[in-house]
């Protein structure tokens, strides 16, 4: 653990075993079993399990990087992906842009289908 100010801390070889809450983050435990009451959890880039994760549920691939269209959507119905796991500029600026696109791209398939 590095303690970056005082009410942040880095932890770079603990893993989460189980994010605690509600509507909120309220505790995480890690994989050693020890429980942290936290107000939020922050996910570090490039790290390999997202595309450990997609390649498990059949997402395509190219380069290392997940594939998408201009939507964010992956070949997997339902699946959105933005980030620096899609191989795009790494900067958060970029990733928010992405993000934001996702989430109109989910919420124009949910008007869609209450149109049904």
């Amino acid at each position: 653990m590095k303690i970056l100010t005082d009410n942040i801390n880095l932890y770079t070889t603990d893993s989460v075993k189980e994010i605690i809450g509600g509507d909120t983050v309220e505790a995480i435990v890690l994989k050693d079993g020890k429980k942290l009451n936290v107000d939020g959890v922050f996910i570090a880039a490039d790290t390999p399990d997202s595309s450990i994760l997609a390649r498990k549920i059949g997402i395509v691939e190219e380069n290392g990087y997940i594939k998408v269209d201009n939507k964010q959507a992956t070949n997997v119905a339902g699946i959105f992906a933005c980030g620096d796991i899609t191989g795009n500029i790494k900067q958060i600026a970029s990733s928010v842009y992405e993000g934001m696109v996702a989430a109109n791209s989910i919420i124009d398939i949910y008007k869609e289908k209450k149109k049904d």
